[in-house]
């Protein structure tokens, strides 16, 4: 039977995105093939081995960059019991290790999503929730088109067996129910004779479930709206480039230890005027074979270390290798392209050398900053609605939940600290000053909560920004 419009459409708008979210992937672990202009080119480094060469892969840099600055250090709903709950809920499913998970996915990917769904006991009962994490290859979110911050439905797909053995499975999931189907071979790509999704319920169950939730269980965390895009699309053109420079110059290492040589023939012995039936070293040794085969090769070996040896000797050279120059200097610049192409500061990808300090580091992390705040704000509003509605099915009724960040650029330097004193001259509060030099807010609170003295001085510790002339130890505030 054919399926719904909404299956039809939602598995073509899955499909569809696949190749570039698996391109994606494949530029962050730099699986991607290589790209020449010349074939022949191409054909030269398969013969040597090259073109399976591990490339220098900074086209993660963009988007580890960013995922570094996500860790999130406390979630608050201004109730004590609420915040207990998040917290179980949290350490049950292991959310310190799956949040940081999920956050490199939003950068790599341009999307991803979490899953959240009733756990239950022997007995069937709810005795929690399961927060999963689900990457944009299965999952896709859909939304209402008059309102388009309003989720209408989700897909999640797979496909399990190869073949015509091949069945692909096809779950929607809408706020009431959860339609099941199921294909058996390929699925075509076009809705044109997509006539064998079936109903799913071999498992005892009826292909239409009830959703539990009342709401569409997947939470679209992303770089942008509607959808998202990977940190660093704009990086794949460097990456490419680099690949290409590093195979070529390491086809050309060997000749700088051991360089071509040659020696030179006699004027007349050779050459133009050779005599029929002598043996001429340029031409391969089948006449009839195809001089563009790489298995035809001249007589004159092209390898490190061999010489070119013929009759009648006049003199003897080598060639000079490729100055490395010719690969080094563009590699660099092409570096420059990616950092200034995916606004990330070109100190991510060198961290000696020429690489910023001070002052103009933090001018180069600016936008920097500005663009993780970015993230920030968005992937935080989306575990704030995840939150929100996974404690209201809990029954408990919360108005908000903050996500507390980890401060961006925490001040390690004496510049940013000499900033904070002066701030402190100004008269910013001592909370503020702290969480600004990158200690946790929680840490914060317990510091400046310790017991004041007899006096009514608050005693606590700051160890960060000392007074002007202190001598030893921390200084209290």
């Amino acid at each position: 039977m054919p399926g719904t419009p909404d299956l039809l459409r939602a598995y073509a708008a899955l499909t569809a995105a696949r190749p570039a979210y698996a391109r994606a992937e494949a530029f962050y672990k730099n699986t991607v093939d290589e790209f020449h202009a010349s074939p022949k080119a191409k054909r030269l480094l398969a013969k040597a081995g090259l073109n399976d060469l591990d490339g220098f892969n900074f086209s993660r840099v963009p988007v580890d960059a960013v995922a570094n600055q996500l860790y999130i250090n406390a979630l608050t709903t201004g109730d004590d019991f609420a915040d207990s709950v998040i917290e179980d809920v949290w350490d049950e499913n292991e959310l310190g290790l799956e949040a940081p998970i999920l956050h490199r996915n939003v950068c790599k990917y341009g999307d991803a999503y979490v899953m959240v769904w009733p756990a239950t006991d022997e007995d069937g009962e709810v005795s929690g929730l399961d927060l999963i994490n689900e990457d944009p290859l299965t999952v896709r979110v859909f939304y209402n088109q008059v309102n388009q911050r309003r989720k209408s439905y989700a897909i999640k797909s797979w496909t399990e067996g190869d073949g015509s053995d091949a069945i692909t499975y096809a779950f929607l999931y809408y706020p009431d129910r959860v339609e099941r189907w199921f294909h058996v071979g390929r699925v075509p790509k076009s809705a044109k004779g997509n006539d064998k999704w079936e109903p799913y319920s071999a498992d005892g169950q009826d292909s239409v479930l009830p959703n539990p939730l009342g709401f569409v269980p997947f939470y679209h965390f992303r770089t942008d709206r509607p959808y998202g895009e990977p940190e660093h699309i704009n990086a794949y053109g460097p990456q490419l480039t680099i690949n290409k420079l590093v195979a070529s110059h390491v086809a050309t290492i060997d000749y700088q230890s051991f360089p071509q040589r040659y020696s030179l023939a006699e004027p007349g012995t050779f050459g133009p005027n050779y005599q029929q039936g002598e043996i001429d070293p340029f031409s391969p040794d089948d006449a009839d074979s195809d001089p563009e085969s790489l298995d035809t090769a001249s007589q004159l070996e092209a390898d490190p270390g061999t010489v070119w040896a013929f009759e009648n000797t006049k003199a003897v050279g080598q060639f000079e290798a490729a100055n490395a120059d010719v690969f080094l200097k563009p590699f660099d610049r092409y570096l420059k392209a990616m950092a200034q192409a995916t606004g990330t500061p070109f100190h991510f990808f060198e961290s000696t050398g020429n690489a910023t300090s001070g002052e103009s580091r933090v001018r180069a992390n600016e936008l920097f900053y500005d663009k993780v705040q970015a993230r920030q704000d968005s992937i935080g509003f989306t575990w704030g609605q995840l939150w929100t509605d996974a404690l209201e099915f809990l029954g408990l009724d919360v108005e908000r939940v903050d996500v507390v960040w980890r401060p961006i650029g925490s001040v390690a330097n004496e510049s940013g600290l000499d900033a904070l004193k002066l701030k402190r001259e100004l008269g910013v509060p001592n909370d503020v000053l702290l969480v600004e030099a990158g200690y946790p807010r929680a840490e914060v609170e317990k510091w400046l909560g310790m017991a004041d003295d007899d006096s009514g001085r608050d005693t606590a510790v700051n160890p960060s920004i000392p007074e002007t002339g202190s001598s030893t130890g921390p200084e209290t505030v």
